[in-house]
């Protein structure tokens, strides 16, 4: 279980902002997931639309990017428009109300996805790329607190274990502890129409720490038009 690192103020901010987020639909791709997990494809509104260029075409399709989920005891519809706000932790999670920040694990995978770059990844066939998507989501569920070790044959478990582990030592806890904006990647907390958790995507965002620096959700936003990021 990570530690919390977020203050009480944040958390308001985070609540504060639900109503006048910016909003996604989530979809699904023949090809791309594997079970209840794997890849959901997110089509932003104008709000987050700049966003997309962060994406190589690998990770994302037309108007929309690929993302995986961070919690498994949360469901979310296929279709319906839900708010966002942009955090640096998922609200429930393993933690409980208090929020559950990314793990720097979830968050050095996810970028090496995004960017196209996640070695032995298939971006290229359906099927394996389905099988892909499905041992990625378990490692990210793993990381996050959320199921047990997928176990040596897990590709990406060992990629992470590989890219963060002390090498002479093996300390998986390591790849568990928060990301605190090391790598740009954030955590999109999705709100049904009235207002209740449906669950919490991971979403790449311009530069590490982008997500503190301008507080969250429309905060978030308003920092990056200032600085003309889109």
């Amino acid at each position: 279980m990570k530690t919390l690192i977020l203050t009480g103020v944040l958390t308001t901010m985070v609540s504060a902002t639900v109503l006048a987020a910016p909003t996604v639909v989530l979809t699904r791709t023949n090809g791309h997931f594997s079970g209840n997990g794997g890849e959901f494809t997110i089509t932003p509104s104008a709000e987050l639309a700049g966003y997309l260029k962060l994406y190589h075409a690998n990770a994302r399709i037309g108007s929309a990017f690929q993302s995986f989920c961070l919690e498994t005891g949360e469901t979310v519809s296929l279709g319906p428009t839900y708010n966002a706000v942009l955090s640096d932790k998922a609200v429930n999670g393993g933690l409980g109300p208090q929020g559950d920040p990314l793990s720097v694990g979830a968050a050095w995978l996810y970028h090496q996805f995004q960017t196209g770059a996640l070695a032995q990844y298939d971006y290229d066939h359906t099927i394996g790329r389905s099988a892909s998507a499905g041992a990625l989501q378990n490692t990210i569920w793993w990381l996050e607190g959320e199921a047990g070790d997928p176990g040596p044959g897990n590709t990406f478990r060992n990629a992470v274990v590989n890219k963060l582990d002390n090498p002479n030592t093996l300390n998986i806890n390591e790849a568990m502890t928060d990301n605190n904006g090391q790598y740009p990647v954030a955590v999109l907390n999705l709100y049904d129409s009235n207002g209740s958790l449906a669950q919490d995507m991971l979403i790449c965002i311009p530069a590490p720490g982008a997500c503190v620096l301008g507080a969250v959700g429309l905060g978030l936003v308003g920092w990056l038009r200032k600085h003309k990021v889109f």
